[in-house]
């Protein structure tokens, strides 16, 4: 390991048990943090495919240090200890991959991951059972950068920030064709106060009010997660602040950037120093002589 990767960050993957309405209100919930079992790459972006008695299955962005490069992983945990018990990627691409957001369609799962590098946003039908993702079409001829989908009032929607500005203050939102999912018009562009456009995960609900989680990138890219509570009022989106989550523990202290449930549980991600104790000392000393 070179000197300067003494001092490079890591992401994990961690759980939460409570339920949804709990974290409303609660900002440190009890996160059972994954067991890694190799050290050579880290998961990020988790979104749960499944859930059942013995595993945890999701989808994840996978950074092998080697690579340097996301992709596409289906990572499989398991669901009494939280150990890592085995990955392989079923998406690769020349451009870097990300957040791959799940549709659950007329018994289907669909995938559209961030491919912003790309130039646009595609939709691809993944059939779990064989790890075969095909391509459908874009859902934009646009950059976006972590999209998502939802839907409101019978109408749906698809929230996203994009190239050149995708950490910006501001979150565009589009209507949606659900059945061909391809989006058809800008709607809105909703601002905001503090750096915090990018989503952070899909969007969910308690007690028939919707939620948006954010990414507050005011320090950096990724540094917590905004629970806002959204609506539309005779024509205008409103969010509101009601909760947010930042990196607390020793070992991931650098950010926190995603939110995602499925069958009563919530996944997070969140980032430190591959060694906790030189990274720190590398990181000042570096501040102290100059150097990024």
């Amino acid at each position: 390991m070179k000197f300067r990767e003494l001092r490079h960050n890591l992401w994990n993957i961690g759980f939460i048990e409570e339920g949804l309405s709990d974290t409303l209100t609660n900002k440190k919930p009890k996160i059972h943090w994954v067991k890694k079992r190799i050290n050579d790459r880290w998961f990020a972006d988790p979104f749960i495919l499944d859930v059942t008695d013995s595993e945890i299955i999701i989808l994840a962005e996978e950074f092998c240090y080697n690579v340097h490069r996301g992709r596409i992983a289906r990572v499989v945990i398991d669901r009494k200890t939280y150990e890592e018990m085995s990955f392989e990627i079923i998406l690769e691409l020349q451009t870097h991959l990300s957040f791959p957001f799940i549709i659950r369609k007329n018994g289907k799962i669909y995938l559209m991951p961030e491919n912003s590098a790309s130039g646009c946003s595609t939709v691809y039908e993944y059939n779990d059972a064989n790890r075969k993702l095909t391509p459908l079409h874009h859902i934009a001829e646009e950059p976006f950068a972590d999209a998502t989908i939802f839907e409101m009032e019978r109408q749906s929607y698809l929230c996203t920030t994009m190239l050149p500005d995708t950490n910006s203050k501001s979150v565009k939102i589009y209507t949606l064709d659900k059945d061909d999912l391809k989006v058809v018009d800008r709607v809105a562009t909703v601002e905001f106060p503090i750096v915090c456009g990018r989503n952070a995960g899909e969007v969910f609900s308690v007690d028939g009010q919707f939620y948006r989680p954010a990414q507050d990138c005011t320090k950096c890219y990724g540094h917590g997660v905004i629970l806002q509570k959204m609506s539309l009022k005779e024509g205008k989106w409103v969010f509101e602040d009601v909760n947010s989550f930042y990196p607390n523990t020793f070992k991931y202290n650098q950010g926190l950037h995603t939110f995602n449930n499925y069958k009563g549980l919530i996944v997070i991600d969140a980032r430190g120093f591959r060694n906790p104790i030189l990274g720190r000392f590398l990181t000042l000393l570096f501040k102290l002589i100059g150097k990024k």
